[in-house]
């Protein structure tokens, strides 16, 4: 089974999760939180990696953008990289930023043969500089995507064919996407690399008003773990992480979801 654990946050009492310290075996972290490489986020971070696997998150890289980030971005990355010492750096397959701006949020890409040309050569040149594969995420879709001519999931096969990067599969997205658009979970999954899925999402959403938003804000309902259920049947991440950002719980409540991803019910079929 993967090594399963929790997104850290540095808002979240971390007093909470070093008390039952064993509950982890790792914990995902996100580099822009340590991006000013100040002495106290250092020793906090070097402290962490002490007791626990990390696993860097990233939220800014921008992989669809023909412009990429300042290449002091890249060296804070690399100088987390040299203290965490992980095997794969995650990140999103996602845009955040245009030539001007930085635009604050995770939009989706559009799906076509001349932005898989700029994803394919962004990820190449940024696994070499970093000497790490990159994991990429499938983010939640706010609305559908125009002009696309490719569906996301052959999108994200063909990055990973020429590129050799991961996935990083988040559950949740693929339920809120299926409810937001009627796509199918289990056609999603079925159709991506199984060999390149390193790690997995699982948290909880927002429904309001019939639309469903990735807010990392509640407890993991059974649709959700019935989806983790059939992507752990049929791939071998070598983490799951559990994402509670907001209104964090009681600690014993997330250590119970924690117990819950290590005894996924195998061969389980979506309904």
């Amino acid at each position: 089974m993967p090594k399963t654990g929790l997104a850290f946050r540095r808002h979240i009492n971390k007093s909470q999760i070093l008390d039952f310290q064993d509950s982890f075996d790792c914990l995902e972290f996100l580099v822009e939180s340590y991006s000013a490489l100040s002495d106290p986020q250092l020793k906090e971070l070097r402290n962490l990696s002490n007791l626990f696997t990390l696993i860097p998150h990233g939220l800014s890289l921008s992989i669809g953008s023909v412009e990429r980030p300042p290449q002091s971005y890249f060296d804070t990355i690399a100088r987390l990289l040299e203290i965490t010492q992980p095997t794969y750096y995650s990140e999103h397959f996602a845009f955040t930023q245009t030539t001007e701006k930085n635009i604050d949020t995770l939009s989706p890409l559009w799906y076509t043969d001349e932005l898989l040309d700029v994803v394919i050569t962004n990820v190449t040149s940024i696994q070499r500089f970093l000497g790490l594969p990159l994991i990429l995420e499938n983010i939640a879709h706010p609305f559908n995507i125009p002009f696309s001519t490719i569906s996301q999931e052959d999108f994200i096969a063909s990055v990973c064919h020429e590129t050799n990067c991961g996935i990083l599969l988040d559950v949740t997205n693929i339920y809120i996407d299926s409810k937001n658009f009627g796509t199918d979970p289990k056609a999603f999954i079925s159709r991506l690399p199984k060999s390149s899925i390193k790690q997995l999402h699982v948290a909880g959403y927002l429904e309001k008003n019939g639309f469903f938003t990735d807010t990392h804000s509640s407890a993991i309902t059974p649709e959700i773990w019935e989806i983790y259920d059939y992507a752990i049947s049929v791939c071998t991440p070598d983490y799951v992480i559990i994402e509670r950002e907001f209104n964090f719980p009681p600690i014993i409540e997330i250590i119970t979801e924690v117990e819950r991803a290590r005894k996924p019910v195998i061969n389980h079929e979506l309904s």
